[in-house]
């Protein structure tokens, strides 16, 4: 108007940047007219018309960051998403969106990583374990005493655990240190290991799900009602889930000792692969672009996220700084897709 200007008439707001400040700046006009002091009033309008929680709604990243590696694997600590490979290497990100690669001179293959103790440790191929202060600078560590695959690891109770093929569970003060085999209830494969309230459950081949409070001493879960593959196990809201092969969900309330099978065909029957937990909400990924969420672990949606054809494989999620990223491939391309909060105006 006459008496002043602004220099934007409209705020965007993305998923990128919903909860980001925005400033309008207010320019006086000095005009002509001999009115005096005027005071100048600036409005602002929007119609919300969906508000969309972590998990929902998906930005993919993958032209962003152009990498040629098949992701296996993602955590989140001190600040930096980590997310690894099936040829060993290892990126950074520390929002998810833009994502560097980090020195790792060891060619293995990883399958897992987790943070602890002021520590990432990924673990893979071969019974390969490297170690990162920063995520950055990456040491291979000598002293895992195996030769077998490692699919899994998690970090709770003060210790690292380890889990892979033929049973194996390695446990660990500070990932850094010499590892030591713990004895295992079953020879069949672990492909991941999860830590909450106090438990760590670790899943595997034939529906196997064992128990422990320590890593150390193991227990077999009797009821878990699938003899299905579980690849993946995550902790929220006082809740274990477990997925697996043909859309297999699983859930237990009670540390693991009994479980409740979710399995919904309409939802998916594509293998799943990771499960995680954040912003009141479980997020699982797998086969076929699969990406389903629920806000208990019993009641599934699927979610259909940045499409490719449908020939995308998501191996890993992760929850941290409000958002969900979620890795894999498709072809001989690295795959990444972020979620978070999202205000649709």
């Amino acid at each position: 108007t006459a008496e002043a200007t602004v220099d934007t008439a409209t705020l965007t707001f993305t998923p990128d940047n919903w909860d980001d400040p925005q400033t309008v700046t207010v320019t006086g006009v000095n005009d002509d007219d001999l009115d005096g002091h005027k005071d100048y009033q600036v409005g602002l309008s929007s119609e919300i018309l969906k508000v969309l929680s972590a998990g929902t709604s998906w930005v993919d990243r993958t032209s962003e960051s152009s990498i040629p590696y098949l992701f296996k694997g993602v955590s989140y600590g001190n600040g930096t998403f980590v997310a690894v490979s099936a040829e060993g290497k290892i990126y950074t990100s520390s929002d998810g969106s833009s994502w560097s690669v980090s020195q790792n001179s060891d060619s293995n293959g990883l399958n897992g990583v987790s943070y602890g103790n002021d520590i990432f440790v990924a673990v893979g191929d071969q019974g390969v374990i490297v170690t990162s202060s920063n995520g950055t600078s990456w040491e291979r560590n000598d002293d895992s005493g195996t030769d077998y695959t490692l699919k899994g690891i998690t970090f709770g109770n003060g210790i690292f655990v380890a889990v892979g093929d033929s049973g194996a569970i390695y446990i660990s003060s500070d990932g850094d240190d010499e590892w030591r085999r713990e004895t295992s209830p079953s020879y069949n494969t672990l492909n991941d290991v999860s830590f909450g309230d106090g438990t760590f459950v670790a899943v595997g081949n034939e529906g196997k799900i064992y128990t422990s409070s320590d890593g150390t001493d193991w227990v077999a879960s009797t009821s878990t009602s699938t003899s299905d593959t579980l690849n993946g196990v995550s902790y929220g809201s006082g809740s274990f889930v477990a997925v697996g092969s043909y859309g297999t969900i699983l859930t237990s309330s009670d540390g693991g000792a009994s479980w409740e099978n979710r399995q919904d065909n309409e939802v998916t029957s594509s293998d799943l692969n990771g499960v995680s937990y954040g912003s009141g909400s479980f997020v699982a990924v797998g086969y076929e672009e699969s990406i389903i969420t629920s806000p208990d672990g019993a009641n599934w949606t699927s979610i259909h996220s940045t499409s490719s054809g449908g020939y995308r494989k998501y191996f890993g999620v992760t929850y941290a700084n409000n958002t969900f990223v979620a890795v894999g491939y498709e072809g001989n391309e690295g795959v990444i897709l972020t979620s978070s909060n999202a205000v649709l105006t």
